[in-house]
């Protein structure tokens, strides 16, 4: 016993002070519990859910200067959907402008795309702010978002992973398509295991003004989708065949899509591509139309659609003069339209410098209609055949 403690003092002598300090075990202090207890309850969190939802501001920035989490989620109850939501997308989603301003001030997360359990049946597990706005048709929410940062394109969650665009358009929002649209939102991108373009969403849905829109902006009409299919065998595919025709009920779906079908043709969609079975479009509608017993009014269908693919086979120029060689011959673009419609050419447009006609007709043919104008020296026809499109 005498010879330990020897040892111990010996030890003890031969350690330097910063050894001996370090040495030493301190006992933990015990932690103040109020500063590790939350501040908040579950209670408080449902209570933030519902406030955001409601949009009752009044509610939500005491709970939130209480310490419940900006970006946090909660389940809403049924009649919302039963989802689990962060605060920022919910108030988007029932259009709270005054709820999305504050939590963007607290630091919420713009472009949270976290997985969410969505039941939304057309997009589920589709998760920002901007996507629930665009959805359910709150264009000062989307405005909002888009001018504090949110991501146009930015993709959702989950296997959809659709982008705002897809959404509006899904969703029949023309108004916030075309805002999208205009803050440059991609117009050709396939999203998702669907892999629709906007366009091809918006012609399954026979959705004409979406459409138009999104055509007359630049959407390409010979994009392929995930499964390599074009606008225009989509729109044959889509064509609605009932065999219980009801004339008052199913007439005006068919003209809608009967002219989706023009506007494609009238936009440069290829016709002289097949399917991935080796079908012309021609092939695509005798099958569409080979149900046996169909009500005679599919049969006039058929035939439009087969006369305006044979239209659409018509070739297309463009007839070139610049505006100095105008003046030079005297020649007013004008007259010239005039004399073309004369004589049966189908007039397309016309600027200050080219017109652009379709006629079954060659070049010389074309230059033999323009002739009186000192034998048409000042024109140049270009042919575009039937799968180049103007520029």
């Amino acid at each position: 016993m005498r010879r330990a403690v020897v040892v111990l003092i010996l030890f003890s002598a031969a350690c330097s002070p910063e050894d001996r300090s370090q040495s030493v075990v301190h006992s933990p202090v015990p932690a103040d519990p109020s500063e590790t207890a939350p501040r908040w309850t579950s209670e408080d969190l449902e209570a933030a859910v519902q406030a955001a939802a409601e949009g009752r501001l009044d509610r939500l920035r005491p709970l939130i200067e209480k310490g419940v989490p900006v970006d946090s989620k909660g389940t809403t109850p049924k009649v919302w959907g039963g989802i689990r939501e962060p605060l920022l997308s919910l108030a988007a989603r029932f259009g709270h402008a005054a709820v999305v301003e504050y939590l963007l001030s607290k630091g919420a997360v713009l472009n949270d795309s976290r997985k969410t359990e969505d039941d939304l049946p057309e997009y589920p597990e589709t998760g920002t702010a901007l996507h629930r706005a665009a959805l359910t048709g709150h264009l000062e929410i989307v405005m909002l978002l888009v001018e504090k940062g949110a991501m146009v394109d930015s993709p959702g969650n989950g296997r959809m992973r659709e982008q705002p665009l897809h959404v509006a358009v899904g969703g029949e929002r023309l108004d916030i398509a075309r805002f999208l649209i205009a803050r440059r939102a991609k117009l050709n991108d396939a999203g998702g295991d669907t892999g629709h373009t906007p366009l091809i969403l918006a012609i399954m849905h026979g959705l004409k003004p979406l459409a138009r829109l999104l055509v007359e902006n630049g959407a390409d009409t010979n994009f392929c989708d995930r499964f390599r299919r074009r606008t225009l065998e989509v729109a044959i595919d889509s064509f609605d065949v009932f065999s219980n025709y009801d004339e008052a009920v199913h007439r005006a779906r068919n003209d809608v899509q009967m002219d989706i079908i023009r506007l494609l043709l009238e936009n440069m969609a290829n016709i002289a591509v097949k399917n991935s079975k080796r079908q012309t479009y021609f092939e695509q509608i005798e099958k569409r139309f080979s149900a046996p017993d169909l009500p005679p009014v599919y049969l006039e269908r058929k035939t439009q659609m087969i006369e305006q693919l044979r239209w659409a086979q018509t070739p297309r120029y463009i007839l070139w003069v610049s505006e100095e060689r105008q003046k030079e011959y005297e020649l007013k673009l004008d007259v010239l339209a005039a004399r073309l419609r004369e004589q049966r050419v189908e007039v397309l447009f016309q600027r200050s410098n080219c017109i652009g006609v379709r006629a079954a007709l060659d070049p010389e043919g074309i230059m033999s209609v323009v002739v009186g104008t000192r034998n048409g020296a000042p024109l140049r026809v270009r042919n575009l055949g039937i799968t180049e499109g103007f520029h």
